[in-house]
């Protein structure tokens, strides 16, 4: 204790226990405030502010004091709203704003408060405890363009203010967040219908979920809104009718491969397009109607593919050896029922008639190979083989792109290629073994 200490009051003494226990002598309310402005030591300052009853010196305490526990003493004291309204605006310390934010009830204040406070954290706290939903519409759309509107859109929770704003609204980010949220079915399906923003019918028709709508969506002009329709759909008999009669061939095809019914695929197998064709053989799994197909199809496309699903290679490749598609098709085909086996040799007798010589020469040194193992599918066509293998290459011909003549040259008969005699021929120039004797 110093000298001076025995000259001043006990409020001013040096040692900061010897002026707590002061102020609890104190009644005069100018000191008290005198102590929490100026005392340098918080637990002083924090026992004089228990003394306040100033709510204006509260507010000043709790807004200007260096020490979080004297700023919280002091605001927990005031019980005005609207000098807690004032910290709130005021304070620069964002957890003791929103707690001060949550003694607030005036509604006015709160909705203030989400609005102009420089701290998002509190603009979102505040929107939170806006229980009147008109109110959030209106701020809402006050505020549309800036991020504070988009935060307040996403708690609101009533559908009516939902299609306001779906509908009000002339922010199109607003709109779609409004649009993703609605359940009313109609009201989406007004907005696909009506609606002048693509992107906007298209947000309302991700977010339907019934499916009659769905099933009316699947007439609708934007094939961006069939689309998504027939990839919701799940009802059977709406899928049906789609797979039957949509003039869209990309809705068809959905529905299709989300079809249950057998016998329906089995209908869609004469169907006039080829698309369609395919893709019901493709996704039909009753064994006796794949066995129908693949035996008593008018289309040898449809036929080769049941082949297939039934484990048929050899047949899948006589229907492509037979019916003798382009070369572009034929290595789709050949590359879809595998490499191995028939189905790669086959594939390799294809090879030799591309008219790129280095493909064909590729092909003609396996079947070489084959030829001297003396492998059953390169005899049947030794012949054709050998000659096409054996003959001079030469590098002459009006339209390389033109390859018709040599789609010809080795699964038809030499008449069927006199029609082709603008080209000369190209062989590969390679030996071929002698026609095996035993």
């Amino acid at each position: 204790m110093g000298l001076s200490d025995h000259f001043r009051p006990k409020w001013k003494h040096s040692d900061y226990t010897i002026r707590i226990k002061a102020i609890r002598e104190i009644d005069d309310p100018e000191i008290i405030e005198e102590i929490v402005k100026n005392d340098d030591h918080w637990r002083v300052r924090l026992f004089a502010v228990e003394k306040i009853a100033d709510e204006d010196q509260l507010l000043l305490a709790a807004i200007r004091d260096q020490v979080k526990k004297v700023r919280l003493a002091a605001m927990r004291k005031i019980t005005s709203e609207q000098l807690l309204y004032e910290f709130v605006r005021r304070s620069e310390n964002t957890d003791e704003c929103i707690e001060a934010l949550k003694r607030l009830s005036n509604e006015h204040m709160i909705i203030q408060i989400a609005d102009e406070h420089y701290n998002i954290d509190v603009n979102v706290a505040a929107l939170k405890m806006i229980r009147n939903q008109k109110k959030l519409v209106e701020f809402v759309l006050e505020n549309e363009g800036m991020e504070i509107s988009k935060i307040a859109l996403g708690i609101i929770k009533d559908m009516e203010s939902l299609n306001a704003i779906a509908y009000r609204a002339t922010d199109i980010t607003l709109r779609q967040m409004a649009i993703s949220k609605l359940v009313d079915q109609e009201v989406l399906a007004d907005i696909i219908e009506n609606d002048s923003n693509l992107f906007l019918r298209t947000t309302a028709a991700n977010a339907v979920e019934s499916q009659v709508v769905l099933g009316k969506c699947l007439g609708h002009s934007e094939h961006s809104i069939r689309m998504i329709a027939v990839k919701k759909l799940s009802d059977q008999e709406i899928l049906k009718t789609a797979a039957f009669e949509n003039w869209d061939i990309d809705v068809r095809k959905i529905a299709i491969q989300k079809l249950e019914d057998q016998d329906s695929l089995k209908m869609l197998l004469n169907d006039p397009e080829t698309e369609i064709r395919f893709e019901a053989i493709s996704m039909l799994q009753n064994h006796d109607h794949l066995l129908e197909a693949a035996t008593s199809n008018w289309d040898w496309q449809v036929r080769w593919i049941a082949h297939e699903k039934l484990g048929n290679n050899e047949e899948a490749a006589r229907e492509i050896t037979q019916n003798n598609p382009g070369w572009d098709y034929r290595e789709k085909v050949y590359e879809h029922i595998g490499k191995s086996g028939s189905a790669r040799i086959e594939r390799y007798k294809a090879m030799l008639c591309k008219y790129r010589w280095d493909s064909r020469k590729t092909a003609a040194n396996h079947l070489i190979q084959l030829a001297k193992e003396k492998n059953y599918q390169v005899v049947i066509d030794w012949q054709r083989i050998h000659d096409l293998i054996t003959e001079p290459h030469v590098d002459r011909h009006r339209d390389h792109n033109d390859v018709s003549w040599i789609q010809g040259r080795m699964f038809r008969s030499s008449s069927d290629c006199s029609n082709h005699s603008d080209h000369t021929d190209t062989g590969i120039g390679l030996s071929f073994p002698p026609y095996p004797s035993d």
